[in-house]
C-alpha cells in the first residue's frame, strides 16, 4: 500500500504541488527541531542536516530531494579525505556530498513523501518522524567508523540493485578509498583500477590521490 492510498487519495483533481517555500517551512517546522535533537543541524543548505567530521574524518549527513510528485530522504555519510570525480576524469573535495547513504525507502518500504499537495506532504513527513526518525538515528550512530562504512560499501557493491549501480558516487569508487584509509592500499588501488576501467575513466590521477591516503590504525566506533 503506498501512500497515496493510505492518505486516501480519490482524485486526480487534487493534485496542488507545494510550493519551495511550504516545502522549506514544512521541513523547517517538523523535520529541523527533531534532528537537531540528535544532534544535526542546517546551517549551510536547507535542504540539508548535518554534523562535524568526528576523529575518523566521518560526517553524517541526512539531505532531502524531490522531483514531481515524489520525495526522499538520503541518509549517510561523508568523508573528508574523498574526492568526488567527475565524469570527465576532474575531481574535487565537497564537504556536502553525501558519499555513502541509504534511501528512506532502505528504512521503511511502506513509507514514502507525498508532494501530491500541502496537506499529503506535510501528513507524509510527520509520519516520518513518527515511524522511523529513531532507525535513521541508530543507522547514523551505528556507522561511525571506517570498518562499518566499509561493511556498507561491501554489501551495495555485491548488491544487483540498479540503485546502487546508477549512484553517484558510485559504492565501488568509495570502497576503494576506504580499503586505501585502514591501510589496504593495494586493495584500494585494485578496486578503483577495475571501477576505472568499468566506467571508461582514462585520467588515472586519481589513483595517487588514493595512494597518498594517510591511513589510521584505530578508526574505532565513537561511543
Amino acid at each position: 500500500m503506498n501512500i497515496y492510498n493510505l492518505l486516501n487519495i480519490k482524485r486526480l483533481s487534487n493534485i496542488d504541488l507545494p510550493s519551495a517555500k511550504f516545502i522549506e517551512t514544512t521541513l523547517n517546522e517538523i523535520i529541523t527541531p527533531e534532528l537537531n535533537k540528535i544532534g544535526l543541524e542546517n546551517n549551510s543548505y536547507k535542504y540539508l542536516w548535518t554534523k562535524n567530521y568526528n576523529s575518523n574524518e566521518i560526517k553524517p549527513i541526512i539531505r532531502f530531494s524531490y522531483r514531481g510528485l515524489n520525495g526522499n530522504l538520503m541518509i549517510g555519510n561523508n568523508f573528508k579525505f574523498i574526492p568526488i570525480l567527475n565524469e570527465n576524469g576532474s575531481f574535487r573535495k565537497n564537504s556536502s556530498t553525501l558519499h555513502l547513504f541509504e534511501n528512506l525507502e532502505f528504512f521503511d518500504t511502506k513509507n514514502k513523501i507525498s508532494l501530491w499537495n500541502d496537506k499529503f506532504f506535510k501528513k507524509s513527513i510527520e509520519k516520518i518522524i513518527k515511524t522511523d526518525l529513531k532507525k535513521i538515528e541508530n543507522h547514523l550512530n551505528s556507522y561511525n567508523s571506517i570498518e562499518k562504512n566499509i561493511e556498507i560499501a561491501q554489501r551495495q557493491t555485491n548488491n544487483n540493485s540498479f540503485q546502487y549501480d546508477i549512484r553517484f558516487p558510485n559504492p565501488k569508487y568509495i570502497l576503494a578509498f576506504l580499503y586505501a584509509r585502514v591501510g589496504e592500499k593495494e586493495k584500494g588501488i585494485k578496486i578503483l583500477q577495475e571501477f576505472l576501467k568499468e566506467n571508461k575513466i582514462k585520467n588515472t590521477d586519481i589513483i595517487e590521490v588514493l595512494s597518498k591516503i594517510k591511513s589510521t590504525t584505530h578508526n574505532k566506533e565513537l561511543r
